[in-house]
């Protein structure tokens, strides 16, 4: 959790200990991924049908029952990348920087490289990531969701095409796999949001 009010004159991020290289940092967040579609009967991750989850569950310390504040991204994803709920003051904010200046990008670009693949957020520093994210994805979400809403609300039935999401998820994985390279200047943060599995 970040401080509550940091004091950026004489804030400096803690360092365990400082003799030994910082390791890199892979973080990729899944958006609307309930962990219920992993498990098996016995409540481990199904290792049939999702052999490397469960492989990396295995190797990892895994926080079962950790989750994201909600469903609607734009809350969700500032949040855990910041450590703080959305608040009434936060609740009409944009989720980018100037909205949440204290986010795990500008904790770690203290003594990281970033690599940061965003996709509705702006948190990262222009300065450090250049442009992260689509500059219309908050936008085309929005929209999307309005039309989703709509289709809930409207008492004759209406299809809902999501066809128009500009967004290849699966192009967005491979480049931000081969961003990962031997020969980065290390340490480095890299981090991916995906709108995967996402309903519907």
């Amino acid at each position: 959790m970040l401080p509550a009010r940091p004091d950026t004159r004489t804030a400096t991020p803690v360092r365990a200990d400082p003799s030994k290289a910082l390791p890199p940092v892979v973080m990729i967040v899944f958006d609307e991924f309930p962990l219920m579609s992993l498990l098996d009967s016995q409540g481990e991750v199904d290792s049939r049908v999702y052999p490397n989850f469960a492989e990396f569950a295995a190797r990892s310390t895994w926080y079962r029952n950790a989750t994201g504040i909600g469903g609607w991204t734009p809350y969700a994803v500032p949040a855990m990348l910041s450590g703080r709920y959305p608040g009434g003051d936060r609740k009409s904010a944009a989720p980018n920087i100037s909205s949440y200046p204290h986010n795990l990008f500008t904790l770690f670009g203290h003594h990281y490289n970033l690599k940061v693949f965003e996709t509705v957020t702006q948190l990262c520093p222009a300065d450090k990531c250049g442009q992260t994210g689509s500059p219309t994805a908050f936008t085309d979400l929005a929209e999307e969701t309005a039309k989703v809403y709509k289709s809930i609300v409207w008492p004759v039935e209406t299809a809902t095409d999501f066809g128009n999401l500009k967004y290849d998820q699966p192009h967005r994985v491979d480049t931000f796999v081969r961003s990962i390279s031997s020969s980065d200047r290390q340490p480095t943060l890299y981090f991916l949001h995906l709108l995967l599995p996402h309903t519907p």
